[in-house]
C-alpha cells in the first residue's frame, strides 16, 4: 500500500508514503510517513533498506530531498533505520531520535552522528518553518520506554511508532 494522504487541508498533508508488504524487509512490516507543511516536509520512520527506494520514490511525489527539514525515528529496530544510512547521503536534515537510543545508531553504519539530535524524555517542540511546528514526546509503548511520537497540532493526530490515530485529547501548542 503506497501514497495515501491521512489528512490534507491544502498547505498541510500527512501521507502515508509506504506500508511495506510481507517479503519485503524479510517479512517486518513497517510503515513510512510524511508531513508536508508548503514546501517542507518532515519523513517519519525512513524505513529499512529495502523499502528505501519505494519510499524515495512517493516522497518525490511531494517535496524534493532538498526540502527535508527533518527525519524522525520512532525507535531504532532496522525496520525503521536500516536505510537511513542512504538518506543521510540524500538530506543534510536533522535526526531527531530518542535520547536513549542514540548509542544503537553507529550500528546501521553511519559515519557521523552530527545530524542527530536527541529528544529527551521530557518531550521537544520543533520549528521548522515559521508555521511549521512539531512536538515530540518519547513515551513508552508496551515493555520499553523512548518510543517516540509526533504531534501534529494540525490535524490533531499523534504519530505513535508505527500506529497512526486521531487523538481528541491532544492539546498542542503552535
Amino acid at each position: 500500500m503506497r501514497n495515501i494522504k491521512l489528512f490534507d487541508s491544502g498547505v498541510h498533508k500527512f501521507v502515508l508514503l509506504n506500508e511495506s508488504e510481507p517479503g519485503e524487509e524479510e517479512g517486518i512490516r513497517s510503515n513510512q510517513y510524511l508531513v508536508v507543511h508548503g514546501d517542507n516536509g518532515v519523513l517519519l520512520d525512513p524505513g529499512g533498506f529495502g523499502v528505501m527506494p519505494s519510499v524515495l520514490t512517493e516522497l518525490l511525489r511531494y517535496i524534493k530531498t532538498e526540502q527535508i527539514k527533518a527525519i524522525i525515528l520512532s525507535h531504532q529496530d532496522p525496520d525503521i533505520v536500516g536505510g537511513l544510512s542512504t538518506w543521510l547521503e540524500l538530506t543534510d536534515a536533522p535526526v531527531y531520535v530518542s535520547s536513549i537510543w542514540l548509542r544503537f545508531l553507529p550500528h546501521y553504519g553511519i559515519a557521523s552522528m552530527a545530524q542527530f539530535v536527541g529528544v529527551p524524555d521530557a518531550g521537544k517542540q520543533c520549528r521548522f518553518a515559521e508555521d511549521f511546528v512539531l512536538q515530540f514526546g518519547s513515551r513508552a509503548f508496551l515493555a520499553f520506554r523512548g518510543s517516540d511520537q509526533c504531534i501534529r497540532p494540525y490535524s490533531q493526530s499523534v504519530v505513535h511508532r508505527r500506529y497512526w490515530c486521531s487523538d481528541v485529547a491532544c492539546r498542542c501548542r503552535i
